[in-house]
């Protein structure tokens, strides 16, 4: 599962909400001390154009 080895990576999950539903979301990881890599990056379909993408 994803998310277990985001976590375990010390990594993070944002969520995007639209009322009270997950309308996209991101991960990352530590790549090292300074930098963190972008692993995961989600819109959902029925939020497609809204620039959800652009605000997370």
């Amino acid at each position: 599962m994803a998310k277990k080895s985001i976590i375990y990576r010390d990594g993070h999950l944002f969520f995007a909400l639209h009322d009270v539903q997950i309308a996209g979301c991101f991960a990352f990881i530590p790549f090292n001390r300074n930098i963190y890599e972008l692993i995961k990056m989600a819109v959902d379909l029925k939020y497609k154009g809204q620039q959800i993408g652009q605000q997370l």
